[in-house]
């Protein structure tokens, strides 16, 4: 089980770049989630906001540090890939079998047979998963090898399949920009965090880059832009 967790997290794990965040769906609405500014790995700034909650979709965007304010976003909500529904169901069943019913076997002393069928139910959790994710491969008109490639690495490492929402999301391909969207679809207190997250970021690049560079101008000018209303010269 410890194997099985450690994978799990592992393929939950998402890596972004530091002018790059996510969009969660949360009920009817979307948070911003941005990686660790502390610490990175590789470089990236690592997150995990899908751990706990893995039925969510999760749309991963980027901002420039220094670019133009963005014009106004052109859609009503977050285009999301039809059929998520379906996988969502699927992920919290796949993960109740594989953390909760199938330790409950093994360890319960419930009996070979129990054991079998709980194994046997996972792998119809995950191909039903897999058949859905196909569905929206096709609709999505998604490279076969990459169907094919995350379909395989869920037959052999079981826990991937938990993460299955996440990778349909990435399927849908937007390259909307991440400040765009948030001022669309976030709440005025969730967008000043947004903007506080932002002007950390590009404080660092700030004290990295050579005062007398035309970049170093250009991002002064972009940090303008996400100070507080009464902190603005």
């Amino acid at each position: 089980m410890l194997l099985a967790s450690a994978l799990y997290v592992y393929d939950a794990l998402i890596l972004l770049a530091s002018n790059e965040a996510l969009l969660v769906r949360q009920g009817r609405g979307w948070r911003a989630v941005f990686g660790s500014h502390r610490w990175r790995l590789a470089g990236k700034e690592p997150c995990a906001p899908g751990l706990l909650a893995p039925h969510r979709p999760i749309v991963r965007l980027a901002w420039q540090f220094a670019g133009q304010p963005a014009a106004a976003w052109p859609r009503q909500q977050m285009p999301l890939p039809v059929g998520l529904g379906g996988l969502a169901l699927c992920a919290w069943l796949s993960g109740l079998t594989l953390f909760v019913l199938l330790p409950l076997s093994l360890f319960g002393q419930l009996g070979t047979w129990i054991t079998l069928g709980v194994i046997g139910l996972l792998y119809a959790v995950n191909l039903s998963a897999l058949v859905l994710l196909y569905r929206i491969h096709r609709r999505l008109q998604v490279p076969a090898g990459k169907y094919w490639s995350v379909a395989f690495e869920c037959l052999v490492c079981p826990p991937f399949c938990i993460n299955l929402v996440r990778r349909a999301c990435e399927w849908q391909g937007l390259k909307d920009d991440f400040l765009q969207a948030s001022g669309a679809l976030l709440t005025p207190p969730a967008l000043a965090e947004v903007h506080t997250q932002c002007l950390l970021r590009i404080d660092e690049q700030i004290a990295f880059e050579d005062e007398q560079s035309s970049r170093m101008a250009a991002l002064q000018r972009a940090r303008e832009r996400f100070l507080p209303q009464g902190a603005r010269p």
